[in-house]
């Protein structure tokens, strides 16, 4: 679909001087595959923007036909790696990415960066990869920064030597990592800040001595269970100002039916629709009053929708069609949805493990008077007035009729000039 904006040929009716019709298109809810052709040689886990660019991460060798270790820099046109080749990027698959402190922080199953040792996490700071203290024993899947403080979770269970089950935050003074309290039982795989609190994911059931089954809430200080939790795993989170939606492969949330997607509105859970009836939700993203949902699944709303999927409020929506393999990663880059996973193909389009969804956004109503929308009465707005002068078209409303009464004349000329900016 393509939202045009049309101005009309106008003629200056005295002077009998016409002006051309001119047009302007935008498409949008489409699938744009530039960045996914030929895109990314395996799977994208993790998307953000950094510095004004898209970076996607993951277990890939090949961007855009180049050699590039598992992290890449999308300028618009080409992908870039992270470094120099063929130090570029790091070992091992990665796993989540944020913006610290003016860096790029990744963390994932490697243990090199930039040719640098470095366990599990690193940071990037435009030239160099650097080592994050001793990093962690096993795999870091989520980072976070919580009250100005960098959090890890993952499967990880010490840091140099040192006991931390799970779930650890970066201390700058020290340049190592250090525990939260006694830790989570089971990996962390999601996290996300919301009103103020951290919230967590996974499949386990006690975090610092608390029972939480699966998704679990830290002021800083106190943890706490969200609501009665879930029945079966959280992939996936994403903080919207109606509450929080959290993904996975859960079929209850809070003792509600909810099929691996529901929202948390600081009270309660409720189900989106009827959900994902099969399979799972890997990752979340709200966008433009949109959420939008990729994983393993292959309905949602009772709809055939393979592996991503938008909601708008009342029901599941396509993006043009079925990915054709697991979506791992969402994020939102320039006003558009970056779709990262395994897939070759989106509907009838071919983009590597990557893709970006430009979607059509509700225009913002214009004034009466702003014929073209543009956010100013002025000489094109009377232009296209004048280009109307007369009666309507019968049963039909037209361009410069301002007071509704069938004609385009003096009286609408006046409400023209009187919001003239």
């Amino acid at each position: 679909m393509a939202r045009t904006f049309i101005t009309r040929g106008l003629c200056w009716l005295p002077a009998g001087v016409c002006l051309a019709a001119t047009a302007s298109a935008e498409p949008c809810d489409v699938i744009d595959p530039a960045m996914g052709t030929p895109g990314m040689s395996g799977e994208v886990r993790a998307v953000t923007t950094w510095n004004g660019d898209l970076i996607a991460a993951g277990n890939f060798t090949s961007a855009g036909g180049n050699e590039i270790n598992r992290i890449a820099r999308w300028d618009g046109q080409t992908w870039h790696p992270l470094g120099e080749a063929p130090d570029d990027g790091v070992s091992g698959s990665v796993r989540d990415l944020i913006v610290f402190e003016g860096d790029l922080i990744a963390a994932g199953n490697f243990t090199s960066a930039g040719g640098v040792a470095a366990n599990r996490v690193a940071r990037f700071d435009g030239a160099n990869w650097s080592a994050m203290g001793d990093g962690f024993n096993f795999t870091a899947t989520q980072l976070e920064v919580f009250n100005g403080d960098l959090i890890a979770g993952g499967v990880f269970t010490n840091s140099g030597g040192v006991t931390m089950q799970r779930l650890a935050r970066w201390n700058p003074a020290s340049s190592s990592w250090q525990a939260i309290a006694s830790g989570v039982d089971n990996p962390v795989v999601a996290m996300t800040v919301h009103d103020g609190n951290l919230y967590i994911g996974g499949n386990f059931q006690v975090v610092d001595g608390v029972t939480v089954n699966r998704l679990a809430r830290w002021d800083g200080t106190t943890w706490s269970a969200v609501g009665s939790g879930m029945n079966n795993q959280v992939n996936s989170m994403a903080s919207a100002d109606e509450g929080l939606y959290v993904g996975g492969a859960f079929t209850q949330a809070g003792g509600v039916a909810a099929n691996r997607i529901a929202l948390w509105d600081g009270e309660a859970f409720h189900p989106l629709g009827v959900g994902m009836s099969n399979n799972t939700v890997f990752a979340i993203e709200e966008f433009d009053e949109h959420v939008y949902a990729g994983g393993t699944f292959t309905t949602a709303g009772g709809q055939s929708i393979p592996r991503v999927a938008r909601w708008d409020g009342e029901q599941w929506l396509s993006l043009g069609g079925a990915a054709s393999s697991t979506v791992y990663a969402l994020g939102e880059h320039d006003s558009t949805v970056i779709i990262g996973g395994l897939f070759t193909s989106i509907g009838e389009v071919d983009t590597s493990r990557i893709a970006q969804w430009n979607p059509c956004s509700d225009p913002t109503p214009c004034p009466p008077a702003d014929l073209n929308c543009d956010g100013a009465v002025d000489v094109s707005d009377l232009l296209i007035l004048l280009g109307n002068w007369g009666p309507c078209p019968r049963d039909e409303s037209c361009e410069g009729d301002l007071n509704g009464d069938g004609m385009v004349d003096v009286s609408d000329l006046l409400i023209l000039l009187s919001e003239w900016s």
